[in-house]
């Protein structure tokens, strides 16, 4: 017996197995509903159409951590060599040199350093609010 005609012992199995094909006839203008009848006349699925919904969303999921994980293991291209009129960047986010970098001086009576966390604690706050000590 050759080996394509041996059955996925589960419906999410054949989901899996088949998810190629299922993403094609979606691609292709069907339905979900259309699929999972197909599948459930053909293949002789047993999940209702939720079921089916729930294991096409962990098929495609296993598929993106299958991806991601050979992704990860392929070493990246080679660099091209640079001819010195680009930089080399190490990271997404750099510094606009174009402008001159102005750092704008704090706002008065906001906290900049540790030592303005301490004068917060020396502050008396019961004169701003009567709430809670019963004077109105």
């Amino acid at each position: 017996m050759p080996l394509s005609r041996i059955k996925p012992r589960s419906d999410s199995a054949l989901v899996r197995n088949m998810l190629g094909e299922i993403e094609a006839a979606l691609t292709a203008g069907a339905s979900r509903e259309d699929v999972w009848a197909t599948l459930k006349n053909e293949h002789g699925m047993t999940i209702g159409f939720n079921g089916f919904c729930k294991a096409l969303m962990r098929a495609r999921a296993a598929r993106q951590e299958r991806a991601g994980t050979q992704a990860s293991i392929t070493p990246p291209p080679p660099r091209p060599e640079s001819d010195g009129k680009e930089k080399d960047v190490d990271c997404a986010i750099q510094k606009n040199e174009s402008r001159p970098s102005t750092t704008a001086a704090p706002l008065k009576g906001r906290i900049v350093t540790s030592s303005d966390f301490e004068k917060v604690h020396e502050l008396d706050f019961s004169d701003l609010d009567n709430k809670y000590t019963g004077k109105r």
